[in-house]
């Protein structure tokens, strides 16, 4: 088994648990330090709150680039987020999909989406609709995370000249490229941007690590270089990099932590519902 278990956040998490809403729940052993961790539906957030974030991250540069939430209510989600000192780069705005997307960046500044289209579930409030990386090699970065967690390479087309896109962006002349992979009970996004040239961040990630969790470590990293590995009270794990150098913590959960594991997300079958309704609209 390996699924998507968690995404680590530099900063606090605490906006988020107010506004999705998350369930709080204990902090998780990652490499010998202390996470705070909260539950989403489908999504553990896990987070740094001692570490101190500066600036607001590109739309458009490499790495570990949003969150995605989702939401029928969406209106109501981006006033949640705004009352937690979240910012939006435009309104929701409509694509042509039926969904309407904002961007925005949260007290942190951490970039983050919200899509909305009436013919989501109602239940639960809101959950997370995928993480989104993005690399010049977009492509060969999906393919290497759906041979990894054995999910579905879904490609998405390239969109250019779009003045709603760039709305949405917050930047003009986007041209871009995207993919997709569905594994288990959520999805990454891959973005490949041929226009406006990423700008260069020096300033500290503000997404940390992709959280990934299996039940048997060692039959996962077969084949894989990892940069180190660690036991603690909260089971095992082995730090590695993706081919374009953003980190994965691969967990394997000890017996007593597993109520902190995949199984315990009471929606991991809301992107399987969302995809439903999208194709019945």
């Amino acid at each position: 088994m390996l699924e998507l278990h968690h995404l680590g956040l530099r900063g606090s998490i605490a906006p988020w648990v107010d506004a999705v809403p998350l369930e709080p729940v204990e902090t998780l052993d990652l490499g010998g330090e202390a996470w705070t961790l909260a539950r989403g539906p489908n999504l553990y957030l896990a987070g740094q709150p001692q570490t101190e974030m500066v600036g607001r991250r590109p739309v458009n540069a490499a790495g570990i680039a949003h969150l995605c939430v989702q939401a029928r209510a969406g209106d109501q989600l981006v006033s949640a987020l705004e009352q937690a000192d979240a910012t939006f780069l435009s309104p929701p705005t409509a694509l042509g999909t039926g969904f309407r997307y904002a961007y925005g960046h949260d007290a942190s500044g951490r970039l983050f989406e919200v899509e909305t289209a009436p013919f989501l579930p109602e239940s639960p409030a809101a959950w997370f609709g995928h993480v989104a990386l993005v690399s010049p090699d977009a492509e060969r970065l999906a393919g290497y995370y759906a041979d990894f967690l054995g999910g579905e390479l879904i490609a998405g087309g390239r969109f250019r000249d779009n003045r709603r896109i760039d709305t949405v962006a917050g930047l003009k002349g986007v041209e871009v490229a995207v993919w997709w992979v569905r594994a288990g009970g959520f999805a990454l996004e891959f973005w490949r941007y041929d226009a406006p040239p990423a700008p260069v961040v020096e300033s500290p990630r503000w997404y940390a690590h992709i959280g990934i969790e299996t039940d048997d470590l060692d039959a996962a990293l077969w084949g894989r270089e990892c940069s180190g590995r660690s036991e603690g009270r909260d089971g095992r794990q082995a730090m590695l990099r993706d081919p374009a150098g953003n980190a994965i913590v691969l967990i394997e959960l000890a017996a007593a932590a597993r109520d902190r594991g995949v199984s315990a997300l009471s929606g991991r079958d809301v992107l399987a519902r969302v995809a439903a309704a999208w194709a019945a609209s």
